[in-house]
């Protein structure tokens, strides 16, 4: 091997290993929740199913 080829696979080598000590350091921190929004579909759902909960309901009575 040149001394060009030995230099190139060293720093292959060194950013591979660099990247393995951030993935090791992101799977070493603590399970963050994500924020939940509220979307337009869930609050659609939710009014279609209290309409056709009344009116079950209402149907009983």
């Amino acid at each position: 091997m040149s001394e060009n080829e030995k230099k190139d696979k060293t720093l292959v080598e060194q950013h591979a290993l660099k990247r393995l000590h951030k993935v090791e350091k992101e799977q070493r921190k603590p399970y963050a929740k994500q924020p939940h929004h509220f979307s337009w579909q869930q609050f659609i759902m939710i009014i279609i199913f209290l309409i056709v909960l009344v009116i079950m309901l209402s149907t009983l009575f």
